[in-house]
Protein backbone atom coordinates (compact mmCIF):
# COMPACT_ATOMS: atom_id res chain seq x y z
CA UNK A 1 0.00 0.00 0.00
CA UNK A 2 1.11 3.34 -0.87
CA UNK A 3 1.40 6.13 1.68
CA UNK A 4 -0.73 8.59 0.99
CA UNK A 5 -0.69 12.31 2.12
CA UNK A 6 -2.32 13.08 5.21
CA UNK A 7 -3.88 16.64 3.20
CA UNK A 8 -4.73 13.50 0.52
CA UNK A 9 -6.42 11.68 3.36
CA UNK A 10 -8.83 14.63 4.02
CA UNK A 11 -9.25 15.66 0.90
CA UNK A 12 -10.78 12.21 -0.16
CA UNK A 13 -12.77 11.84 2.85
CA UNK A 14 -14.16 14.99 3.22
CA UNK A 15 -16.92 14.36 0.86
CA UNK A 16 -18.11 11.37 3.78
CA UNK A 17 -18.11 14.00 6.43
CA UNK A 18 -20.69 16.51 4.65
CA UNK A 19 -23.97 16.76 6.97
CA UNK A 20 -27.30 18.01 6.16
CA UNK A 21 -28.77 20.25 9.15
CA UNK A 22 -32.38 19.58 10.13
CA UNK A 23 -35.36 21.46 9.05
CA UNK A 24 -35.94 23.07 12.39
CA UNK A 25 -32.19 24.59 12.51
CA UNK A 26 -32.73 26.14 9.13
CA UNK A 27 -35.70 27.71 10.78
CA UNK A 28 -33.89 28.93 13.64
CA UNK A 29 -30.98 30.37 11.46
CA UNK A 30 -33.51 32.02 9.19
CA UNK A 31 -35.44 33.70 11.96
CA UNK A 32 -32.13 34.64 13.24
CA UNK A 33 -31.21 36.55 9.93
CA UNK A 34 -34.50 37.94 9.86
CA UNK A 35 -34.28 39.70 13.10
CA UNK A 36 -30.55 41.03 12.51
CA UNK A 37 -31.80 42.41 9.20
CA UNK A 38 -34.41 44.05 11.02
CA UNK A 39 -32.12 45.33 13.81
CA UNK A 40 -29.68 46.68 11.22
CA UNK A 41 -32.36 48.36 9.13
CA UNK A 42 -33.12 50.40 12.17
CA UNK A 43 -29.87 51.22 12.48
CA UNK A 44 -29.72 52.83 9.46
CA UNK A 45 -27.58 56.46 9.59
CA UNK A 46 -29.77 59.59 9.87
CA UNK A 47 -30.11 61.17 6.27
CA UNK A 48 -27.88 63.53 4.76
CA UNK A 49 -30.76 66.41 4.56
CA UNK A 50 -31.62 65.67 7.89
CA UNK A 51 -28.35 66.66 9.23
CA UNK A 52 -28.46 69.49 7.04
CA UNK A 53 -31.73 70.74 8.59
CA UNK A 54 -30.73 69.98 11.94
CA UNK A 55 -27.38 72.03 11.45
CA UNK A 56 -29.24 74.83 10.11
CA UNK A 57 -31.76 75.30 12.83
CA UNK A 58 -28.23 75.26 14.98
CA UNK A 59 -27.12 77.85 13.04
CA UNK A 60 -30.62 79.72 13.06
CA UNK A 61 -30.59 79.27 16.98
CA UNK A 62 -26.69 80.26 17.04
CA UNK A 63 -27.44 83.78 15.33
CA UNK A 64 -30.50 84.37 16.93
CA UNK A 65 -29.20 84.34 20.48
CA UNK A 66 -26.18 86.66 19.53
CA UNK A 67 -28.07 88.85 18.36
CA UNK A 68 -30.84 89.73 21.26
CA UNK A 69 -27.42 89.80 23.60
CA UNK A 70 -25.67 92.27 21.14
CA UNK A 71 -29.46 94.07 20.96
CA UNK A 72 -29.69 93.88 24.88
CA UNK A 73 -26.03 95.52 25.36
CA UNK A 74 -27.11 98.38 22.44
CA UNK A 75 -29.87 98.78 24.46
CA UNK A 76 -28.39 99.30 27.47
CA UNK A 77 -25.61 101.90 25.96
CA UNK A 78 -28.87 103.50 24.53
CA UNK A 79 -30.22 103.77 27.76
CA UNK A 80 -27.06 105.15 29.67
CA UNK A 81 -26.54 107.70 27.06
CA UNK A 82 -30.43 108.91 27.34
CA UNK A 83 -29.19 109.09 31.19
CA UNK A 84 -26.19 111.13 30.36
CA UNK A 85 -28.21 113.66 28.02
CA UNK A 86 -30.74 114.18 30.61
CA UNK A 87 -27.76 115.16 32.92
CA UNK A 88 -27.18 118.23 30.29
CA UNK A 89 -29.83 120.86 32.49
CA UNK A 90 -26.93 120.69 35.23
CA UNK A 91 -24.99 123.02 32.67
CA UNK A 92 -24.45 126.39 33.44
CA UNK A 93 -23.99 128.56 36.64
CA UNK A 94 -25.21 127.81 40.09
CA UNK A 95 -24.93 129.44 42.84
CA UNK A 96 -26.41 128.35 47.03
CA UNK A 97 -29.91 129.45 47.82
CA UNK A 98 -29.66 128.54 51.29
CA UNK A 99 -28.00 132.00 52.99
CA UNK A 100 -24.60 130.68 51.79
CA UNK A 101 -23.29 133.73 49.99
CA UNK A 102 -20.42 132.56 47.25
CA UNK A 103 -21.23 129.39 47.07
CA UNK A 104 -21.19 128.98 43.17
CA UNK A 105 -21.36 125.66 41.17
CA UNK A 106 -20.03 125.81 37.78
CA UNK A 107 -21.22 122.89 35.03
CA UNK A 108 -19.11 122.41 31.84
CA UNK A 109 -19.24 120.06 28.88
CA UNK A 110 -15.65 118.83 28.25
CA UNK A 111 -16.83 116.51 25.81
CA UNK A 112 -19.88 114.49 24.56
CA UNK A 113 -19.28 112.01 27.54
CA UNK A 114 -17.86 114.50 29.89
CA UNK A 115 -19.70 117.39 32.41
CA UNK A 116 -17.21 118.81 34.89
CA UNK A 117 -18.15 120.55 37.51
CA UNK A 118 -16.26 123.22 40.70
CA UNK A 119 -17.90 123.95 43.52
CA UNK A 120 -16.27 127.17 45.04
CA UNK A 121 -17.02 128.40 48.13
CA UNK A 122 -15.52 132.40 48.72
CA UNK A 123 -16.34 134.36 51.91
CA UNK A 124 -15.60 138.23 51.16
CA UNK A 125 -13.85 137.44 47.86
CA UNK A 126 -11.65 134.93 49.85
CA UNK A 127 -11.62 131.18 49.15
CA UNK A 128 -12.27 129.00 51.64
CA UNK A 129 -13.19 125.24 49.45
CA UNK A 130 -12.94 124.30 46.03
CA UNK A 131 -14.37 121.25 45.39
CA UNK A 132 -14.70 119.12 41.61
CA UNK A 133 -17.94 116.99 40.58
CA UNK A 134 -17.28 114.79 37.47
CA UNK A 135 -19.60 113.04 35.51
CA UNK A 136 -18.41 110.91 32.87
CA UNK A 137 -20.43 108.63 30.50
CA UNK A 138 -18.38 105.52 30.09
CA UNK A 139 -20.36 102.84 27.48
CA UNK A 140 -24.02 102.12 29.33
CA UNK A 141 -22.75 103.47 32.82
CA UNK A 142 -23.38 106.96 33.87
CA UNK A 143 -20.53 107.82 36.62
CA UNK A 144 -20.64 110.33 39.24
CA UNK A 145 -17.08 111.26 40.77
CA UNK A 146 -16.20 112.99 43.78
CA UNK A 147 -13.27 113.02 45.95
CA UNK A 148 -11.28 109.93 44.01
CA UNK A 149 -14.74 108.26 44.92
CA UNK A 150 -17.16 106.84 42.05
CA UNK A 151 -20.57 106.39 42.30
CA UNK A 152 -22.49 104.53 39.42
CA UNK A 153 -25.86 105.78 38.23
CA UNK A 154 -28.12 103.26 39.52
CA UNK A 155 -31.99 104.18 39.74
CA UNK A 156 -33.20 107.41 37.94
CA UNK A 157 -36.56 108.94 37.38
CA UNK A 158 -38.08 111.74 35.72
CA UNK A 159 -36.52 114.12 38.36
CA UNK A 160 -33.78 112.11 40.37
CA UNK A 161 -30.84 110.45 39.83
CA UNK A 162 -29.20 108.34 42.46
CA UNK A 163 -25.59 107.14 42.40
CA UNK A 164 -24.48 104.23 44.40
CA UNK A 165 -20.98 103.75 45.44
CA UNK A 166 -19.23 100.37 45.99
CA UNK A 167 -19.52 101.04 49.58
CA UNK A 168 -23.11 101.45 49.57
CA UNK A 169 -22.87 105.35 50.07
CA UNK A 170 -24.94 106.95 47.51
CA UNK A 171 -25.31 110.48 45.72
CA UNK A 172 -29.01 112.33 44.41
CA UNK A 173 -29.33 115.08 42.19
CA UNK A 174 -32.67 115.83 42.53
CA UNK A 175 -33.52 118.51 39.68
CA UNK A 176 -37.10 120.28 40.45
CA UNK A 177 -38.66 123.38 38.48
CA UNK A 178 -37.99 127.26 38.28
CA UNK A 179 -34.11 126.31 37.36
CA UNK A 180 -33.51 124.60 40.61
CA UNK A 181 -31.84 121.27 41.64
CA UNK A 182 -30.31 119.82 44.91
CA UNK A 183 -27.48 117.93 45.42
CA UNK A 184 -27.50 115.11 48.64
CA UNK A 185 -24.86 112.74 49.53
CA UNK A 186 -25.60 109.56 52.02
CA UNK A 187 -24.34 111.54 54.90
CA UNK A 188 -26.86 114.00 55.16
CA UNK A 189 -25.08 116.99 53.23
CA UNK A 190 -27.66 118.51 51.10
CA UNK A 191 -26.62 121.49 48.95
CA UNK A 192 -29.74 123.50 46.68
CA UNK A 193 -28.91 125.40 43.85
CA UNK A 194 -30.53 127.84 41.75
CA UNK A 195 -29.67 128.92 38.03
CA UNK A 196 -27.77 132.34 37.84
Amino acid sequence: MEEKDLFDLFREESENLVEQPQAETWQRLEKRLVTSRKRRQKREPVPTHWRVVAATILVILIAGVVSWIVAREHEAILRGQKQFAALQFLQGKWSASGGKMGDSLVFEAQDSTILRGVKTLKFKDILVGNDTFLIQQKGKNTFFNYKNQPYILKYTDYQTFTFLASDGSNVRLRKSIEGRFTLSFDEGVIFLYKKM
